[in-house]
């Protein structure tokens, strides 16, 4: 006698069986002691310039004034941050680090581009990072800031450079990454020895 014999044999029993084993797991799930998911919300910065060749104030008003606004969130929650500019990542380091020591100029100029408190808006004006935004469609193979850079050379519109923290950049931690020839550290060091 196998064991699927009752159940073949009495099909009302087999019905009652079932019936009652999905009433049980219905009660069972509504008993069980689980805690609801947690409300999470994920903070995620979406700015989108739907407008090729705007112009400055345009981009100012709809690209850079929201990016602005969300900085002190990104300090607030993340713990690492990746700074992007025209589609490339320019720096990527642990949020405490970026905050404290911006290697790449984009990230530098949106540091000092943000608002901060005390500040009155009719007297004192935000600094700007001086250019155009480049045309997202046209990819040269060099530095995408290069344009708008004070520290761009010859070498910056010739070549890309790969995300790295091999620079000539002393007190750059290891997982601070960033894609410049010239970083603000390095930079620095030469303004100051007369280069």
């Amino acid at each position: 006698m196998s064991i699927s014999a009752p159940f073949i044999h009495r099909p009302v029993a087999t019905s009652l069986l079932t019936l009652g084993l999905a009433l049980a797991g219905g009660l069972a799930f509504f008993l069980l002691p689980v805690s609801p998911m947690p409300n999470v919300d994920y903070p995620v910065i979406v700015v989108t310039a739907s407008l090729p060749g705007a112009s400055p104030e345009t981009v100012a008003t709809s690209v850079t004034t929201p990016l602005e606004r969300h900085l002190g969130v990104i300090a607030d929650v993340a713990d690492r941050v990746v700074v992007m500019y025209a589609g490339r990542v320019v720096e990527r380091a642990p949020v405490d680090e970026l905050f404290a020591h911006p290697q790449h100029h984009y990230t530098a100029g949106l540091l000092v581009a943000t608002p901060t408190p005390g500040r009155h808006a009719g007297t004192d004006r935000l600094q700007e990072i001086p250019g155009l935004v480049p045309v997202l469609s046209i990819q040269p193979d060099a530095c995408t800031f290069a344009d708008r850079c004070l520290s761009a050379d010859a070498q910056c519109l010739a070549s890309a450079p790969a995300l790295s923290s091999d620079r000539d950049v002393t007190s750059l931690p290891a997982d601070h990454l960033v894609a410049c020839w010239h970083p603000c550290g390095e930079s620095a060091k030469h303004q100051e020895a007369g280069e």
